[in-house]
C-alpha cells in the first residue's frame, strides 16, 4: 500500500458582503469581517488593516496539534482554526498509481452543519495531491453561538481504506461581547461599552450616550452571553442586560438560592452508587432528589449533574477497548479520540484557571495491568492521552514502596545467614559416636554383689492360688 504524507496549507478567502455591519461584532465576524474595537471609528472591516493597528478583536485559535497515524497514513488527527465565511484548505500528498476516491462526513458540530466542502486530486508519476477545502456558510452560526464552536469532519480515502479526523475551531461570537463595561466613561456613564460601541440606557442616545433621547426607546431584548455562567453559580445563563436568567428551581441575584416551592424536603436523594451519594462527586440538594456536583475538584467542569455527577474517568471506562492498547487512535465504538501523550498539553488551564486534563487510572482485573491516562472533553468528543500504559499493580501494604522492598530483602538475607550459622555450629560441636566392638568394651564383665535391703520385712502369711499349676 502507498504511504501518505500530509502537508497543511492554509488558504484564507474572505467572502465579505457589502452591508453595514458596524453595529455588532458578532454579526461582523460571522460574515467574515474583522472587528476594530476603537470607539468612534469604522468597526467592521472586510480585511485586516493597519488603520486599526493592534485594536482588532482577536478570535480564539486552536492549538496546532496533530497525531501520527498508521503505517498507511502519516497523520490521523489535526486541529485548525477557520474564520466564519472563510476558506481553509488542507493539502494531502500520497503515492499511488491512480486517484483515490474521497468521502467527507461531518461527525459532530456544535452549531449547524452548513459548511461547504470540496476536493480535487491530481496524480503525476505515481504522486498524487488531494486538496480538501472547507468554508462555513453565513448560516453556520446560530444566535446562541459562542467564541468556541467546533466541527469534526472525517476525511476517508476509499481506495486506501484509511481516514483522518479534522477538528475545526470556528468562532461565532466575539470574546469582547461577553465582557461589557457598565457605566463606561466612554459612554458618559449613561450606557455600557461593548466591543468599543456604547449601548445606551433608557433615555439616552448618541454614539457616546451623551444625548437625551427625544423619543421613547424600544426595550432591547436581552440575549444569552454565556450559558451556565459561573457568574450565575452555573445555575443560569448570563444575559446581555447584565443579569442572570436562573434555571427552574433557583432564584436570587446570582441564582444561588434554591427554590423548592411546595416540594417535600424529607424525600432524600435516591441517586446513589457504589461510590456513595452522587457517585462520590457531589451531594443531594435540599429539595430532595437532585445531585449538586462539586466544583472544587479536578475535572469538576466535566461532572454530569443530570447523570449522578458521573465524572469523565467513569465515562471513558465504559469504553474499555480504547484503553486496551497504547498509541494514538480513534475508538470506533466510542466517541473518544486517543491523542499522543504531550506533557505540555496535559498542563493546560482553561479561562477559569482549571486543569483542562484530569488524571484517571484503570486496572484490568484479568491482567492486573494498570493504565494511567488523562482525559478532557470538548463538547461531545472526549480526548484521552495514555501517560503510563501498563504498570502492574501490587497488593496494598506489601512492597508498597522501594524502601519497603529493600527492608524485606535484607530481612530474608539475615534469616538465611542465621540458619547457616546454626547448622555449622552443630556440626563442629556434635558428640562423637562410640565403637562398641573395640577390645576395651569387649573385656568388660558385669560385677556381681548382693546387699540386704534394710527396708525388707519378712512376710507373715502366704496364700496359695488354687488355680496355680506347675509347668
Amino acid at each position: 500500500m502507498a504511504r501518505v504524507w500530509f502537508l497543511v496549507i492554509v488558504s484564507i478567502q474572505i467572502v465579505f458582503a457589502k452591508r453595514n455591519l458596524n453595529a455588532n461584532c458578532d454579526m461582523c465576524i460571522q460574515k467574515g469581517g474583522y472587528w476594530c474595537k476603537l470607539s468612534g471609528t469604522q468597526h467592521c472591516w472586510p480585511e485586516f488593516s493597519d488603520a486599526c493597528a493592534k485594536n482588532f478583536e482577536e478570535l480564539p485559535s486552536a492549538m496546532l496539534r496533530s497525531n501520527n497515524g498508521t503505517k498507511l497514513l502519516s497523520i490521523n488527527y489535526i486541529e485548525q482554526s477557520v474564520r466564519p465565511s472563510s476558506q481553509y484548505e488542507l493539502t494531502i500528498e500520497y503515492n499511488a498509481a491512480t486517484e483515490s476516491q474521497i468521502k467527507i462526513e461531518i461527525v459532530n458540530s456544535t452549531q449547524t452543519r452548513n459548511l461547504k466542502f470540496s476536493d480535487t486530486t491530481k496524480c503525476e508519476n505515481s504522486e498524487c495531491t488531494a486538496k480538501i477545502a472547507v468554508r462555513p456558510l453565513e448560516t453556520f452560526c446560530t444566535s446562541s453561538g459562542s467564541p468556541y464552536e467546533y466541527v469534526y469532519a472525517n476525511i476517508f480515502f476509499v481506495d486506501l481504506n484509511e481516514s483522518t479526523l479534522v477538528k475545526y475551531l470556528i468562532s461565532c461570537a466575539c470574546p469582547c461581547s461577553a465582557e461589557p463595561e457598565p457605566n463606561s466613561e466612554t459612554c458618559h456613564k449613561n450606557g455600557k461599552l461593548i466591543c468599543g460601541i456604547c449601548e445606551c440606557y433608557d433615555g439616552w442616545s448618541g454614539s457616546f450616550c451623551n444625548e437625551a433621547a427625544q423619543t421613547p426607546i424600544a426595550p432591547v431584548v436581552p440575549t444569552i452571553v454565556e450559558k451556565k455562567s459561573p457568574k450565575c453559580e452555573y445555575h443560569g445563563h448570563w444575559l446581555s442586560s447584565g443579569i442572570c436568567d436562573c434555571f427552574k428551581g433557583w432564584t436570587g441575584k446570582n441564582c444561588n438560592v434554591l427554590n423548592c416551592g411546595r416540594r417535600r424536603g424529607d424525600i432524600g436523594c435516591s441517586r446513589t452508587s457504589e461510590l456513595g451519594e452522587c457517585s462520590g462527586n457531589g451531594e443531594c440538594d435540599a429539595c430532595g432528589d437532585a445531585c449538586v456536583c462539586k466544583t472544587d475538584i479536578e475535572g469538576a467542569q466535566y461532572l454530569e449533574a443530570d447523570n449522578n455527577c458521573v465524572d469523565l474517568c467513569m465515562t471513558v471506562e465504559q469504553c474499555k477497548d480504547c484503553l486496551s492498547s497504547n498509541g494514538p487512535m480513534q475508538c470506533s465504538n466510542c466517541n473518544i479520540v486517543k491523542d499522543a501523550y504531550n506533557r505540555t498539553v496535559s498542563e493546560e488551564l482553561d479561562y477559569l484557571n482549571r486543569r483542562v486534563w484530569m488524571h484517571c487510572s484503570y486496572i484490568n482485573v484479568t491482567t492486573e495491568c494498570k493504565v494511567l491516562y488523562l482525559a478532557m472533553r470538548e463538547n461531545e468528543v472526549v480526548h484521552i492521552m495514555i501517560e503510563d500504559y501498563c504498570e502492574v499493580s501490587t497488593p496494598a501494604g506489601l512492597f508498597a514502596s522501594p524502601v519497603t522492598s529493600v527492608l524485606f530483602g535484607l530481612l530474608a538475607v539475615i534469616c538465611a545467614a542465621s540458619l547457616v550459622a546454626v547448622a555449622v555450629w552443630k556440626y563442629f560441636n556434635r558428640i562423637p559416636a562410640q565403637d562398641l566392638i573395640k577390645p576395651g568394651y569387649m573385656s568388660v564383665e558385669a560385677a556381681t554383689s548382693t546387699v540386704q535391703n534394710p527396708a525388707y520385712v519378712t512376710p507373715i502369711s502366704s496364700f496359695i492360688n488354687p488355680t496355680y499349676q506347675k509347668c
